[in-house]
């Protein structure tokens, strides 16, 4: 009887641990799923509000009688170092 007993929990247990190593896998496709739509619902929102942008940039230099700007977004300015900072005081 001993056997049969052993043989049952071995079975339970293998059957446990296959079925949280899919529920793992399932959670783990899951995240990967829902960051690769919140990536995708964020390029959207940046694409929609960079028409926007564009549109009022466009409005704005017809109402001033202006070329349109072109579609390429301003140059940041470069930042200086602390040392050209320090040089710079004094």
């Amino acid at each position: 009887m001993s056997t049969k007993g052993s043989k049952a929990d071995e079975l339970k247990r293998l059957t446990r641990r296959a079925f949280l190593d899919e529920e793992r896998l399932r959670q783990s496709e899951r995240r990967v799923i829902e960051e690769e739509q919140r990536m995708a619902k964020t390029a959207a929102k940046t694409s929609r509000l960079r028409g926007l942008r564009e549109a009022r940039d466009a409005a704005a230099e017809l109402e001033a009688g202006g070329p349109a700007k072109s579609k390429a977004p301003p140059k940041k300015k470069e930042k200086s170092s602390r040392k050209d900072q320090r040089v710079e005081r004094g």
